[in-house]
Formats: structure tokens, sequence, C-alpha cells
């Protein structure tokens, strides 16, 4: 799956908005599924992107929940590293009331882009970038885990150990300096961070 969730809607801590995703497969070619239940199969259609053939558009969206006139959606800007070709997104977090942190990645696969993208015109900035080359797929999908001034996070990223290859660990960040710093390194894998005591 695409998303680290089995669900594509994410409340602010204080309730007051709520981001979403949308999914247009409309441009997408339909492929059709034998179904097999009685004598003669059935066929099912279902829109399935090939290669080099249309993926479908997801956009991810904010609404604001305390206004007491109708909510008016708006879409949250890609960064420009992806927004001109095939992308998608596969994690979102919500950082503080106004800031949404969300993992792009190009349709390739290969690079990956950490943002955090802020009211009120919902512009992602890049905080932390991953391109693998043409040959790997870029490993960062998952948000990072921020502290509670929404400024300084951790999160898991590759790194280059010189002997023996490359191993994923910690690296801290910040909103402002816009560059990482590996916290771990060695020739051992991070696969997870359980909790951070800020």
């Amino acid at each position: 799956y695409i998303l680290h969730s089995v669900s594509a809607v994410w409340a602010s801590s204080d309730g007051t908005r709520l981001c979403y995703a949308t999914f247009n497969d409309s441009g997408v070619r339909e492929a059709r599924i034998p179904i097999y239940t009685d004598k003669y199969a059935t066929y099912n259609p279902i829109r399935y992107p090939k290669v080099d053939t249309a993926n479908p558009t997801a956009t991810l969206w904010v609404v604001e929940l305390d206004h007491s006139s109708p909510p008016s959606p708006q879409d949250l800007k890609p960064p420009t590293r992806v927004k001109d070709q095939d992308h998608y997104f596969t994690g979102v977090a919500w950082v503080e009331a106004d800031t949404v942190a969300v993992v792009w990645r190009n349709r390739a696969q290969n690079v990956s882009v950490v943002t955090a993208c802020t009211a009120p015109m919902w512009f992602c900035d890049e905080l932390f970038v991953e391109e693998s080359g043409p040959q790997r797929w870029a490993t960062v999908e998952e948000t990072p885990l921020f502290a509670l001034n929404g400024t300084v996070f951790v999160g898991i990223a590759p790194l280059l150990d010189s002997t023996s290859g490359t191993y994923p660990h910690i690296h801290q960040g910040s909103t402002e300096a816009r560059h990482t710093i590996p916290v771990t390194f060695g020739s051992y894998s991070v696969f997870s961070i359980v909790g951070w005591d800020t």
C-alpha cells in the first residue's frame, strides 16, 4: 500500500483543521479482471495503471472546521522537486495546528521529499530530500517525529557506512536549517523510532 495507514484523513491535535486525501483515477485505463463465480466468467473493469500510462492523481486538502460558514478546502502545494511530474505521498502528520508534514515521492520512487506545509497558503517547504539515483528506490516513506515546539524533528534515512554499504539510521533536522545530521551510525539498521523525550 502507498500510505502507511488505513486512513486518508488526519485531524489536527486541537481539532480546528482536517487534512484529507483524494484520489482521481478517471484518467487511468481500465483492466478487465475475470471473476469466476458461475459456469462462465464475468469481467469486472477496474482502473489499473501500467508502465508509461496515467497514474491516479493524489491530492491533499486542508479544511478549517472552526468557522460557522461552509468549509472551503485548500489543496497542499507539492514541492517544486516533484510537482511537475507524476507524484504521490506516503506519509502525512500534523506538526502543529497550522503545519502538516508530508512525504512526497516521484513515480520512479527514487526521490523522497519530506516537507512542512503551512497555513494559510499551504505551500510545502522541503525539509529533507533523499535522491537514490536511477537504479535504487528511495527509502524515506514515513513522516519524521517532531518535537513539541514543531521546529526540530528526527526521522530514519539512509546513511552510507564507509566500509559496508548503506544502512537506515536516525537523523535529526530543523525546519529552520533545512538539513539533517545523523544521530546513529554504523553497520546496523534502525527500523523505527518508538519515542522521543524532548
